[in-house]
């Protein structure tokens, strides 16, 4: 199983990464520290991508949401101040080396050193600024302050190297200088035909052809693949290879794409069997106190049913019973030991101590109950012995069950998600404003001139737009965008109004221009002419998951839109929880009934806080 990238993987991710970022803006760091994984938050065309670095094994520009660390490392912070904002020049391979470097405007660089002493290096005018790992070696020191260094390097490019100069050496060497390890040497020899511990005499030219054949074909992603043994994948290359052709394959548009699915993939199977093994060893440890158990009732059963059957073969014999006590010699019975006040011996491999100076009637009774106490001790290991048994079922059960699920894919936003939003009964958009910002941008550039506005006069309230020619709205949509005005008002769903009045104009009713002497702050708007009101709107919402393009999306607004698109949904009203604590209450209930829903996501679209009717 592939466990890192290959100098030719790096070739083609380069080349397609180098293309895909260029001119693309850092918006953001964050550095993972327990497996030293850095994400850079990227702005790509109109959404936000993480190209996440593992400096163990790869790079790769990811479709997955991962969950960004909570505390800030000091690399990070400086990662942030030097190269946050800034946009990337250039993303390129160095030489033929597992080594990436990502230009950065404002003349800085990020290496990426995915070797077995893997590293991340800013470099700045020549000089290091930031480094992941700080190292001394024999041939450079990598730390802050040193100028930067690139590690030795015996791997020439396939385009540069001339088969010639290795005649006298196998073809296994001189693929091994080229940088073409497992599988891709073994794909050249497939190719040719030939054993690869053969001299290269006599076929330089058809090496080099072949040598540089595979190579294009890998940096132009010829045929991207992931290769399983089973339902294991063992291996992901550019392009496709005759030397895994007996293997099941599944090919991918990008080499980036198999690579982040090959990766995530590898990732979730060594933590599915992390689980699996810390169940297999709570198991081991269950079974071996089970035996333990097993083998101490072995001994105490023997001892009990000893006890009570040479208590009643001495009941029987009384004579013999009197001979022991009395003289410490038997016929019948191995005398071990004989003491002035007590007699040991053997019955049946048990070995019973008698006092000598009680009676044998005394003796029996005592026999008995020493039977009895072993007895209660048997059923209490056997009770215990059956919740330990039932403890491991629940571990094989639980053995068999393990499942590690993928993170999420990063979902496609529509535009007006950066806004509130629901789909009416009627199917009309209707969009409104989280706060004066996204007012602002609502009214400036999302609204026509004929849409219909709604607001209140409470202050902070949003305005709230719906997507279509005031002549073409009908009566319920009205109604329902007057709902969502209300509701999300933050001041009056706070203070817990049960309704408030709405009223609606035309997009062309409002005005950036105030009355003479006057200034309106960002998201305030003039309103001209008419005031069309809606008495006694109620505050309150539903929640619901509404299918868009195939994703599941959360959807808040008026109880009867989410119930035309939603089927299930939860209705909420002022006054309860906090924010926070409803959206666990829903995001469980949502969950109960089949969903997958991001609890952040959930929280975004809530108002302030509420409780579940």
């Amino acid at each position: 199983m592939k466990r890192r990238l290959t100098s030719l993987d790096v070739a083609a991710l380069a080349r397609e990464l180098g293309e895909q970022l260029k001119d693309c803006r850092i918006l953001n760091v964050y550095h993972k520290k327990d497996d030293e994984t850095l994400f850079l938050k990227i702005r790509l065309g109109e959404e936000n991508r993480f190209l996440v670095i593992h400096p163990e094994s790869h790079t790769v520009l990811t479709k997955y949401e991962y969950r960004m660390p909570s505390q800030l490392t000091e690399f990070a912070k400086t990662l942030r101040r030097r190269i946050g904002n800034r946009r990337i020049r250039k993303l390129a391979q160095v030489e033929f080396d597992r080594i990436l470097e990502i230009e950065i405007d404002g003349g800085s660089r990020l290496i990426v050193e995915h070797l077995p002493r893997y590293n991340i290096i800013l470099e700045s005018d020549g000089e290091i600024t930031a480094v992941l790992k700080r190292r001394k070696m024999r041939d450079r020191t990598v730390k802050e302050g040193e100028r930067y260094i690139p590690p030795p390097s015996n791997i020439i490019h396939p385009l540069k190297i001339d088969a010639r100069m290795w005649s006298e050496r196998t073809v296994k060497e001189f693929l091994k200088s080229v940088g073409y390890f497992t599988p891709y040497m073994e794909e050249v020899a497939m190719r040719m035909g030939m054993d690869k511990d053969r001299d290269i005499k006599g076929i330089e030219k058809d090496l080099m052809k072949v040598v540089r054949e595979i190579y294009m074909e890998a940096v132009n992603s010829r045929s991207p693949t992931i290769y399983y043994n089973g339902n294991k994948p063992v291996d992901v290359t550019p392009l496709e290879l005759l030397y895994y052709e007996k293997l099941a394959k599944r090919k991918y548009a990008t080499f980036n794409e198999a690579v982040d699915e090959y990766f995530i993939t590898i990732k979730l199977l060594a933590e599915k069997r992390k689980r699996e093994e810390e169940v297999a060893k709570l198991a081991m440890e269950k079974k071996r106190i089970i035996d333990s158990l097993e083998r101490r009732l072995e001994i105490l059963r023997e001892r009990a049913r000893v006890l009570r059957e040479l208590g009643h073969r001495l009941m029987a014999d009384l004579y013999e019973a009197d001979r022991i006590l009395r003289s410490g010699v038997s016929e019948k019975y191995n005398i071990v030991e004989v003491k002035n006040d007590r007699v040991r011996i053997e019955y049946k491999g048990v070995v019973i101590e008698l006092r000598r100076d009680e009676k044998t009637a005394s003796i029996v009774s005592s026999l008995f109950d020493e039977a009895k106490d072993l007895e209660r001790d048997i059923r209490r290991i056997e009770e215990r012995r059956g919740e330990i048994r039932r403890e491991l079922e629940k571990l094989m059960k639980r053995r068999e069950e393990i499942k590690v699920k993928k993170p999420r894919v990063k979902k496609k936003r529509e535009w007006f998600e950066k806004f509130r939003w629901f789909i009416s009964s009627d199917g009309i958009l209707v969009i409104g404003g989280k706060d004066a910002t996204t007012n602002e941008v609502i009214i400036r550039k999302y609204s026509r001139e004929d849409e219909p506005v709604f607001h209140s006069d409470v202050p902070g309230a949003p305005f709230v737009v719906i997507k279509r020619s005031v002549s073409e709205v009908p009566e319920n949509t009205f109604m329902e965008a007057a709902i969502e005005a209300a509701s999300f008002t933050t001041k009056a769903w706070k203070l817990g109004y049960a309704s408030l009045d709405v009223y609606w104009v035309e997009r062309r009713q409002l005005s950036k221009t105030p009355p003479s002497g006057e200034y309106l702050s960002r998201g305030a708007f003039m309103v001209r002419g008419k005031r069309n009101y809606f008495k006694g709107v109620p505050l309150k919402l539903a929640v619901g998951v509404f299918l868009m393009n195939g994703e599941e999306k959360v959807m808040v607004g008026p109880e009867r839109a989410v119930h035309v698109h939603c089927g299930r949904y939860v209705e909420i009203v002022p006054e309860g929880f906090r924010k926070s604590e409803l959206a666990k209450r829903i995001h469980k209930i949502l969950t109960q009934w089949g969903y997958e829903i991001d609890l952040n996501e959930l929280m975004e679209k809530l108002p302030a806080g509420g409780r579940i009717l």
